[in-house]
């Protein structure tokens, strides 16, 4: 079984490559071989975790908004916000979560995917504890969270905050993503 994890997690990272380069269609395909190969591994929740939480990212950018929903609702009934995480997959998991629920919630709003979206974040803060690695990653999905209730002050300094400590530990799809969300909040584009 400990290979058929291990090869999850290469899928998990292939998918996620594909995913960031805007290759939905590989990274797709790419998550299904990966959730194929860890269903038969009781062992694998936390692979299985990211991969459905990577997937709904994937539908969601696709258009897919019932498949991502569906990936949300999965991963929703799998996460508990309390607990500390075990190992840094489940941070990169509700990161993932994070942003099919806010890729869903910019196309209109939902109070399901809205709960969903606070329950990553809770859980994604929790890791970071953990985790520092994963704190720009939190400060990131809280600071879209304050954003999509309207407290743009709070967001704009957890952006930034994000922002900074992306830089600093040198996490370019953070730093990326900051730098957006920040653009977006301040209507203008990214980079002036």
């Amino acid at each position: 079984h400990g290979n058929l994890t291990q090869l999850g997690w290469a899928y998990f990272g292939l998918s996620k490559v594909h995913y960031r380069q805007g290759q939905c269609a590989q990274a797709l395909e790419m998550l299904g071989r990966g959730l194929s190969a860890v269903s038969e591994d009781p062992g694998a929740r936390v692979t299985e975790l990211a991969l459905i939480t990577l997937r709904g990212c994937v539908r969601a950018r696709m258009g897919d908004v019932a498949g991502a929903a569906a990936d949300i609702a999965t991963a929703r009934a799998r996460v508990d916000p309390k607990a500390a995480p075990a190992a840094f997959l489940q941070a990169d998991a509700y990161g993932f979560f994070a942003d099919a629920c806010f890729q869903i919630l910019r196309n209109g709003s939902d109070a399901q995917i809205l709960r969903s979206a606070e329950m990553a974040c809770a859980a994604l803060k929790r890791a970071a504890r953990v985790f520092p690695a994963a704190k720009p990653a939190s400060l990131l999905w809280n600071g879209v969270l304050q954003a999509t209730r309207g407290a743009s002050a709070r967001a704009e300094r957890s952006l930034r905050q994000a922002l900074a400590d992306a830089e600093q530990m040198s996490l370019v799809f953070e730093r990326q993503r900051a730098a957006e969300e920040i653009s977006r909040l301040s209507g203008t584009p990214a980079g002036r």
